[in-house]
């Protein structure tokens, strides 16, 4: 993710440099070619490419809902900010070279706050975590529509509003991941589960673009915003629906972008052969472990209730 944050900020960096339609596309090409010199140098085989397995989502949504929805609506807004941005400033009268900073300041956001947001959720757990980042980005969204009508300085405001919702959109699909595992059972694959997320990451970003087109076609000013706000507002009480994971269950945050995920399955596949496929049965068991636990602890809670309730009513009735 670090070497993605940093080629996207150089990329729209370019944007500033006022080039032609034609060198624009000379200088994409001449990008393309360069990339693919490493890979031509390097001596690697082909990798074994695994059987194609059926994504459910029901049985993703059965084990981490929050996972899922955040995912969902990550694509989303994330999507919807990288295509639709540039639309919406051109509505404001933003210069190309003003489109660029506002689109570097939104990644730079997103750089510098993977590995505080990752300290956080191990901190106060993922919900939680998911929690702050729809606040602060909802809240975000709220200060962009002021910093609309204030016309001497809109270009400054919007550039920190950019940057804010690059800290606190960004990381979003990361903590999906993060709350997804935190929540499968130890023996269960994860391949199946990475994928189902990246899955409906896409959805969402296949589905967001014509909603928010007709939402900025209702305002062209305010619309933009509005839409990121109902989603945010959403996810928010998607995550306040949903119960804390206790510390001792959480696992390590892997610092990722959906890109970064897709190429990474394939590595995973080797450290999963030994785990329990991601079938209905095994989804089963684990809702049934889950309810047994639950049911146990309130056996004890009820226990413990009744044992305090005896022993004050002895000692109310000694003299």
């Amino acid at each position: 993710p670090i070497i993605f944050y940093l080629a996207f900020i150089l990329g729209v960096s370019l944007l500033s440099l006022e080039l032609t339609s034609n060198n624009i596309f000379t200088l994409a090409t001449i990008l393309v070619v360069m990339s693919m010199i490493p890979i031509a140098l390097t001596k690697i085989t082909q990798p074994e490419i695994p059987a194609r397995e059926r994504i459910s989502v029901p049985r993703l949504l059965a084990i981490s809902p929050l996972a899922l929805a955040t995912s969902f609506i990550s694509g989303m807004l994330v999507n919807d900010f990288f295509t639709m941005v540039s639309v919406f400033l051109l509505k404001l009268d933003f210069s190309l070279g003003e489109i660029s900073l506002y689109l570097m300041a939104s990644m730079i956001g997103g750089f510098i706050s993977q590995l505080p947001v990752a300290g956080l959720s191990v901190r106060i757990g993922r919900r939680n975590t998911i929690l702050i980042c729809a606040v602060i980005a909802s809240l975000t969204t709220s200060s962009g529509i002021f910093a609309i009508f204030q016309t001497n300085s809109t270009a400054w405001l919007q550039y920190i509003i950019a940057f804010i919702l690059g800290c606190s959109l960004f990381s979003l699909y990361a903590l999906s991941i993060a709350r997804a595992n935190d929540e499968l059972p130890s023996n269960m694959n994860t391949v199946e589960v990475s994928r189902g997320l990246l899955f409906c990451y896409g959805m969402g970003a296949l589905i967001a673009p014509p909603f928010l087109g007709f939402a900025m076609g209702l305002s062209s000013q305010y619309g933009f915003y509005a839409f990121f706000g109902i989603f945010l507002v959403i996810l928010l009480l998607c995550a306040l629906k949903t119960k804390p994971i206790p510390k001792a269950e959480h696992v390590d945050m892997q610092l990722t972008t959906p890109i970064a995920t897709a190429s990474a399955v394939e590595d995973m596949l080797e450290s999963n052969e030994d785990l329990v496929p991601f079938n209905e049965e095994a989804v089963q068991e684990y809702q049934a472990a889950f309810s047994d636990e639950e049911q146990t602890n309130a056996v004890h809670e009820n226990q413990e209730t009744t044992v305090q309730t005896v022993v004050e009513d002895e000692q109310k009735s000694v003299p």
